[in-house]
């Protein structure tokens, strides 16, 4: 599953949504398993940030993060993220992975 959002720089409050399949199309089931948002800068290589995802729908293989105001994007550009599912928080053993994600982020439109 190759994805690609746009946002804006500095904008907060809003929800990055993500729908987990096979690369079949098949849905994965994300019942009893927890969801990392991984989310790194193309140009620098360097890791911006690694949070947990709120699962949507289990059976429907949806989930989503939250941005807030100590993660906005404060840089324009291409920005990859990696979704990894995992067994346990404490001990995870990883079970499968969402790679290829992008984040496109642009400037806000001028006011007025």
């Amino acid at each position: 599953m190759a994805t690609t959002t746009t946002v804006v720089k500095g904008d907060y409050g809003y929800y990055l949504d993500f729908a987990v399949t096979y690369t079949s199309g098949e849905v994965y089931d994300l019942t009893d398993q927890f969801i990392t948002l991984k989310v790194a800068d193309v140009s620098s290589g360097s890791n911006l940030f690694t949070s947990a995802c709120e699962i949507v729908s289990a059976v429907g293989g949806t989930c989503r993060y939250k941005m807030t105001s100590t993660n906005a994007f404060t840089d324009t550009g291409i920005f990859k993220a990696e979704l990894s599912i995992t067994d346990s928080e404490d001990t995870p053993t990883l079970l499968f992975s969402v790679p290829n994600l992008s984040i496109y982020v642009v400037n806000d439109l001028p006011a007025g």
